[in-house]
């Protein structure tokens, strides 16, 4: 067997057998212009180009192109390409096409003729502004990234065509806001019934959720965002528009194991989030970002979802308390969660598990719990110490807490910028501690099982403090 691949590296002398026919190419650390082996151009076999580390390498031969007609794989990730020739169109063999984190201002109306092109990644792309409308003709597209381009406000309509969709990423809502060009409402997202994966950003541009999310059996990632007002407050109108359409929406199948709600300007979550049968509603849920809710003041039940491994909750800046309700009814809560985050809370001050029965089992499966700029937070629940498998918290400028105590707490406690913070107590399993810069901290006893103690204090500390010399 010859080798079909090869590695062009520093544009240095290429010299291979002619038997040998070159399907995939990957070339590193080439000029400013990317120039193929003659031997490659004459035999005119490549299936795959693969371009690393070409940073300084702004301009791409239409020449170079034209030389390539069967080409299956263009890999461009993270090259200083600024242009696309129009000639690209002419690959009619081309699967998978990559722009990931380039330098290109506009895509070619003639990508539009890639009539196998399943894959299209323009991610990263910072000075990207817009697409072609050509784009709704690529209909064996499975995969379309598009997250993460400043530049980019909107998606042409035509995009609800092409129905073959696995994962559809950065899907905008609206249509230009600087120029009278059509973009997409939620319609288009009707007919795509093969996602698995599916983002949409600008929900605030919505007029109406059409349903948007039904009839999507396989649907397993969902993010939905939203874009807040510059420096304004959110208004009532724009509170009640979103929780409309997060209903309108319709309830998403049972399938989900991921969902993401960004700047989510509703005060109450949507019916299929907040309801009691939430267990049933969404059975495989494993990972849960609630990240921006600048108007929510109650979280849903979410402790009866019998998979959830993953909860992060941050900016939730009106919530002041989280409550028994947010264990929801059942014999255990959060069964399987083993990751908790709470980040940015300015105002919540209350956290208990009040009316949870001592039958329930509360988080048995935690392992990590994560407190982040809560200032206000003046204790952890006292049932806390029903987390039997609790083996690390963090504590970040969480300025209220002045006791820790009374935890299950088996490897690690992190405390830093705890001013408030008095007393650390009856914690006979942990092996762990670090505490940075905590000035009022005056008693730290009952570690039984204490290993490793690492103190970080101000540079105006003067001597250590009196309970770490006794």
């Amino acid at each position: 067997m010859r080798a079909e691949g090869i590695l062009y590296r520093h544009g240095r002398e290429f010299k291979a057998d002619d038997i040998v026919k070159i399907r995939r190419l990957s070339v590193s650390c080439m000029g400013p212009k990317l120039v193929l082996p003659d031997q490659i151009i004459r035999q005119g076999c490549l299936r795959t180009n693969s371009h690393g580390f070409l940073q300084n390498q702004d301009v791409f031969e239409d020449s170079v192109l034209k030389t390539l007609s069967c080409l299956r794989v263009l890999d461009l990730t993270a090259t200083s390409i600024e242009n696309i020739p129009d000639c690209i169109g002419d690959l009619l063999h081309l699967r998978y096409l990559d722009f990931d984190g380039t330098n290109i201002r506009e895509i070619p109306t003639s990508i539009g003729n890639l009539v196998n092109l399943r894959s299209l990644n323009i991610s990263k792309c910072k000075f990207l502004e817009r697409l072609p409308v050509s784009i709704s003709k690529l209909h064996n597209l499975r995969w379309l990234d598009m997250t993460f381009c400043p530049l980019l406000t909107y998606v042409p309509k035509g995009i609800g065509k092409l129905e073959n969709f696995y994962c559809l990423e950065g899907f905008m809502v609206g249509q230009n806001d600087s120029a009278n060009e059509e973009g997409c409402d939620l319609e288009e997202l009707k007919n795509l019934s093969e996602l698995r994966v599916l983002s949409i950003y600008r929900l605030e541009r919505a007029e109406r959720g059409a349903s948007a999310l039904a009839n999507k059996p396989f649907l397993n990632d969902l993010m939905l965002g939203w874009m807040r007002p510059g420096g304004t407050a959110e208004g009532e109108e724009q509170i009640s528009k979103a929780e409309r359409i997060c209903n309108e929406m319709a309830q998403p199948l049972s399938t989900l194991v991921y969902i993401h709600f960004y700047e989510y300007p509703g005060r109450q979550f949507p019916s299929w989030m907040a309801t009691s049968s939430l267990a049933e509603s969404f059975p495989d849920l494993t990972y849960l970002g609630l990240l921006g809710l600048p108007c929510c003041t109650e979280l849903p039940p979410l402790g009866t979802l019998p998979q959830l491994k993953y909860l992060r909750i941050d900016r939730a800046r009106a919530m002041t308390a989280i409550g028994s309700q947010f264990l929801g009814s059942r014999g255990s809560a959060f069964p399987k969660l083993e990751r908790l985050i709470f980040i940015d809370m300015p105002q919540w001050e209350e956290w208990t598990f009040n009316g949870a029965l001592l039958a329930v089992k509360l988080f048995p499966s935690l392992r990590k719990c994560l407190i982040v700029k809560c200032p206000k937070l003046r204790a952890l629940p006292d049932d806390l110490h029903r987390a039997t498998n609790l083996h690390e918290l963090y504590l970040r400028q969480a300025y209220g807490l002045s006791e820790i105590n009374n935890l299950p707490l088996a490897y690690k406690l992190e405390v830093t910028n705890g001013r408030g913070l008095k007393k650390i107590s009856n914690i006979p399993l942990l092996r762990y501690l670090e505490v940075g810069n905590c000035p009022n901290l005056e008693c730290v006893e009952n570690l039984d099982k204490l290993q490793h103690l690492v103190l970080i204090c101000s540079e105006e500390t003067e001597q250590l403090p009196q309970w770490f010399q006794t």
